[in-house]
C-alpha cells in the first residue's frame, strides 16, 4: 500500500517528535548530581619506647580515590600528637609521644572533594576513629 505525501509527513512528524522528546528526557536524566562516598578509619597504637608510640591504621572505602592521600590527624585531649598521609591502599602510620594510659585518642580525616563543577560534586565523607591509649 502506497502512502500519500500527507501520510508520510505525519509519520515523519510523529517519529521526529518522539525522538526529540526522548532526547530531552535523556538530557534531564544526565543532569547535575551529587555523590558522597562513605569511609571508615582504623586506629592502632604500638609503644616503640617509653616516650614514643607508633599510631597506624587504614582508610577503607568503596572508592579507591577516597583511600589515597588522605590527611590523618591523631589527637589526644584535643591536641595533635601525630599526622600522616595515607598511601594508595589506604594504610597510614606516624610516630608521636606516648599518651597516658586511658587517654582518649581520636584519629580523623576531613572530607575530600573528588570532582566539583557546575553539574557534578563527588566527595569522600569525613570519618573518625576513637580508642583508649594503652
Amino acid at each position: 500500500m502506497k502512502q500519500t505525501g500527507a501520510g508520510r509527513k505525519a509519520k515523519v512528524a510523529i517519529v521526529s517528535g518522539a525522538l526529540a522528546l526522548s532526547m530531552g528526557l535523556a538530557s534531564q536524566s544526565a543532569s547535575a548530581h551529587k555523590v558522597a562516598f562513605d569511609n571508615n578509619l582504623q586506629l592502632k597504637q604500638n609503644a616503640l619506647t617509653d616516650t614514643t608510640s607508633q599510631y597506624s591504621g587504614k582508610v577503607t572505602s568503596t572508592r579507591g580515590a577516597c583511600k589515597f592521600r588522605r590527611s590523618v590527624t591523631v589527637r589526644a585531649n584535643g591536641a595533635v600528637v601525630a599526622w600522616a598521609l595515607s598511601i594508595a591502599g589506604g594504610a597510614w602510620s606516624a610516630s608521636g609521644p606516648t599518651q597516658v594510659k586511658g587517654t582518649t585518642l581520636i584519629a580523623s580525616i576531613p572530607r575530600k572533594i573528588l570532582k566539583k563543577n557546575k553539574k557534578h560534586r563527588h566527595k569522600c565523607k569525613a570519618a573518625s576513629a576513637q580508642r583508649r591509649a594503652n
